[in-house]
């Protein structure tokens, strides 16, 4: 869920999205949900799941704090 809905802000719903992609994700019923190694999953109005695997490396947001 969208920070802007009551959802948290955290590294399970960050995703680097072109401003096309964005706007389908907040103004329509499209759904983005992010999956281990920076893949999403898009799903259609329709239910049609679309796995979309990045175009090139991204940086991994974690929790974890960096070894020593």
């Amino acid at each position: 869920m969208d920070w802007h809905h009551g959802g948290a802000t955290d590294a399970t719903n960050l995703a680097p999205l072109c401003r096309g992609h964005h706007t389908l994700k907040h103004h329509t019923d499209w759904q983005v949900r992010s999956q281990p190694g920076g893949t999403l999953e898009r799903t259609s109005p329709a239910g049609r799941v679309y796995l979309v695997q990045p175009e090139r490396r991204i940086p991994r947001f974690t929790t974890d704090p960096p070894p020593f």
